[in-house]
């Protein structure tokens, strides 16, 4: 199974080890039970601490510390694995963000906070999966809808400028000294479009240009060149289709020729923020940004044409589909199931920008791994086993929060159906789906 080629027998569902399978669903009991029961009495998670201040120097104590970026991740977290809307510590949580940070001073907390509130609509899959895209996804009672319109807006309002327009969006907070390296970050713009998307299934629109935006600053931070590497991805094959039968446009589209060599791209990779000036953990790629890179394009991409947009039409989309391939050649030729690549820093994160990327482009298989597998062995064998939480070192304070949150994400496959009928090349044969991931 795993000398498979790139592509080959990409089902709906991973063939994982029934063993595994347990370990994982264990994993996510002990992982959800330790984020429920370490809420503060005030029904937040805590504040996160960066190591350093923008700019520069030593953290002393007043800085901003992203008071609703813990709480919105956790609250997050947990209704993606399932916990009711009215759990008591869904509810707390919520209950200190609309007393406290209804409206968060930081993007990062705003797109946090979108994708929560976001989060409670239809939470357990009560319409069908063909209907459940747009207005069809519904709010409970009460100012949900009125909360996320207002977070939307916000977010877009914290848009960054640059010498080409609104582009993108960095970790922007009050009262902090102007940011190393620009207004924008890879991350940070990634984790908007996130939001924006989960946005768009609730019938809160962006308009297109953002979208368009964000493909043009996600490719600006992708290395101008690399090695040639072996096609990493293909498109997942529809259900009962004869390879041999295919037409001459498809042929390549699900995997190398029979008996023929396969696709070359080049292997390139995203940074934080392109550049050599910054130290090369920001400036230069790594695993966890080439993986945020293929997400944001891939998200845009879906909504531009869904629209039929025109200037998305317009576009050099032969370019923006070799930046996804090169992507993910990067990945696979810089593979690793739990470091993150080129970084000492975000590892179990890392994880879970890759199960974002993948599980939007719907493939299950990197090269010749199947990279969820690889990475929840590590995963569920990194767990505190008696406490139930993860804890990488190399994160932000509160670590076990914060690690604990992204690993649950991951093993959830919290991305998965984010996109209906993810395809690599942007058009595909299969069915609508649940765009929760449910």
């Amino acid at each position: 199974m795993g000398d498979a080629p790139a592509g080959a027998g990409d089902d709906e569902e991973d063939d994982l080890p029934t063993g595994l399978n347990a370990q994982i669903e264990q994993a996510i009991r002990k992982g959800v039970q330790y984020l429920k029961s370490h809420q503060l009495p005030d029904g937040s998670w805590g504040l996160i601490e960066g190591n350093r201040a923008y700019g520069g120097g030593e953290l002393k104590g007043a800085e901003y510390k992203h008071p609703a970026g813990a709480t919105a991740l956790v609250l997050y977290t947990l209704l993606k694995c399932k916990e009711p809307v009215d759990d008591p510590v869904i509810k707390k949580g919520f209950a200190y963000l609309r007393s406290k940070q209804k409206i968060p001073g930081g993007s990062y907390e705003c797109a946090m906070m979108l994708l929560a509130v976001t989060a409670v609509a239809d939470p357990f899959k009560k319409v069908k999966a063909s209907e459940s895209q747009g207005d069809k996804v519904k709010f409970p009672g009460g100012d949900w809808r009125e909360w996320a319109q207002k977070l939307h807006s916000t977010l877009l309002d914290k848009r960054r400028k640059s010498g080409k327009g609104n582009l993108g969006w960095r970790y922007q907070t009050p009262n902090t000294n102007p940011a190393p390296g620009g207004e924008q970050d890879l991350s940070s713009t990634q984790l908007a479009a996130l939001a924006l998307l989960a946005a768009e299934r609730c019938g809160i629109k962006t308009e297109s240009k953002v979208w368009n935006d964000i493909i043009t600053f996600a490719m600006a931070q992708q290395e101008d060149d690399g090695p040639e590497w072996p096609r990493a991805v293909y498109d997942r094959p529809p259900k009962g289709v004869d390879p041999s039968k295919l037409s001459d446009a498809d042929k390549g589209r699900y995997g190398p020729p029979a008996g023929g060599k396969g696709e070359k791209d080049k292997a390139r990779g995203f940074a934080y923020i392109k550049s050599d000036s910054l130290e090369p953990r920001e400036g230069k790629a790594s695993g966890g940004m080439t993986a945020c890179g293929i997400g944001s394009i891939v998200m845009s991409r879906y909504i531009l044409m869904k629209r039929d947009d025109e200037a998305y039409k317009a576009r050099d989309q032969k370019a923006i589909q070799q930046s996804i391939y090169d992507g993910c050649a990067w990945l696979d030729a810089n593979w690793s199931p739990w470091e993150n690549p080129r970084s000492k820093y975000y590892g179990v994160y890392y994880l879970y920008c890759c199960e974002r990327a993948f599980d939007l482009i719907g493939n299950q298989r990197l090269g010749n791994k199947q990279w969820y597998m690889d990475m929840a062995s590590q995963l569920v064998g990194r767990q505190n086993k008696e406490k139930g939480f993860w804890d990488s070192g190399t994160t932000h304070k509160p670590q076990e929060i914060l690690d604990t949150s992204f690993a649950l994400l991951f093993l959830k496959r919290s991305t998965k159906g984010g996109i209906p009928y993810g395809s690599i090349t942007g058009g595909s044969d299969e069915p609508a789906a649940d765009n929760r991931g449910r």
